[in-house]
């Protein structure tokens, strides 16, 4: 999806003539939110908050297209079993509310396996779990069976 549109540009070119004839600043000091020096009916106000608009939903379709690639994935490496899915995501980062996304599995299910499976490897994950959709993606690709002792993952969280 193309974010930047000609009229965004155009206000964006509007906005950077900043100063008028006497070299005087129109717009103030640059900390200032362009929302507190134009007017909500401004044409350029109104360009940006459809820019805005349009990356916000641009963020949430590349969400889910990062959530149906992995679970494609999981069906490809051919991990049915709810155990074993909660474990192979656990395993390459991904926290509970993602698992969750991706795999529809009750919460109070995934605490219950993420805790056996603590348990059962003790001392094994001691930093939380950051890994983005797309990362997992990349790595239930490339086949890299990380573990949270490896150089490689102790490195991702520096």
């Amino acid at each position: 999806m193309n974010c930047i549109t000609d009229n965004l540009r155009a206000a964006m070119d509007s906005l950077s003539a900043r100063y008028n004839d006497s070299g005087i600043s129109e717009w103030g000091s640059s900390k200032e939110k362009i929302d507190d020096v134009l007017s909500p009916n401004d044409w350029r106000m109104k360009e940006i908050i459809k820019f805005r608009e349009r990356i916000e939903s641009s963020d949430v379709s590349r969400k889910q297209r990062a959530i149906n690639k992995i679970r494609s994935e999981l069906k490809r490496l051919n991990i049915t079993d709810d155990e074993a899915k909660i474990r192979k995501l656990y395993e390459i980062g991904l926290g509970n509310n993602r698992i969750k996304a991706i795999t529809g599995i009750p919460l109070t299910r995934i605490d219950q396996q993420i805790n056996e499976y603590r348990r059962a490897h003790s001392g094994y994950m001691k930093t939380k779990n950051f890994t983005t959709y797309v990362d997992a993606l990349v790595l239930l690709r490339s086949g890299m069976d990380v573990k949270p002792t490896s150089r490689a993952f102790k490195n991702s969280y520096r």
